[in-house]
């Protein structure tokens, strides 16, 4: 197969797939998608993108709310921290997952070790709260990945 492309001027993307220091970032919510573990109990997987920090701009962080978990102490905790994340970026009233796309709060990220030596270590987010010193020109809300069903009613 004989493919021309001139990739001259092109950099190369960063592959880093490496935690991100402990500290404070803006974040920005991209995605919510409900998914299904191994174990068979349904999550929301919020991905969350950093802003208005120059050296990790872009770089990816995820976190998972067991909130249909069978267990109610998880669905407990999970939709406690859920709402923690909805009042850091502003949303009194959380009727659909699509309310957080776009929406901008600042956590602190810790990291957790990985007991699997496939995987490696990963942020995890330990507290959350409104950012202290908001951009002047907030990102644009990203479309939702699953345009049409609520992610509540999948």
């Amino acid at each position: 197969m004989g493919i021309a492309l001139d990739i001259t001027g092109v950099e190369p993307t960063s592959n880093d797939f490496s935690p991100l220091a402990e500290g404070w970032y803006d974040l920005q919510i991209v995605d919510c998608q409900k998914k299904t573990s191994q174990s068979n109990n349904e999550y929301l997987n919020v991905e969350f993108e950093v802003i208005n920090n120059a050296q990790s701009a872009g770089r990816k962080v995820w976190d998972i709310y067991s909130i249909w978990h069978e267990k109610a102490e998880a669905q407990k905790v999970s939709k406690e921290r859920l709402a923690d994340v909805a009042y850091a970026a502003g949303i009194k009233s959380l009727n659909d997952a699509d309310q957080l796309h776009g929406a901008q709060l600042s956590a602190l990220l810790g990291i957790e070790k990985s007991n699997n030596p496939e995987y490696g270590d990963k942020n995890r987010i330990k507290q959350v709260r409104a950012i202290q010193s908001p951009s002047a020109a907030p990102a644009a809300a990203a479309a939702p990945a699953s345009a049409g069903a609520s992610v509540w009613a999948q």
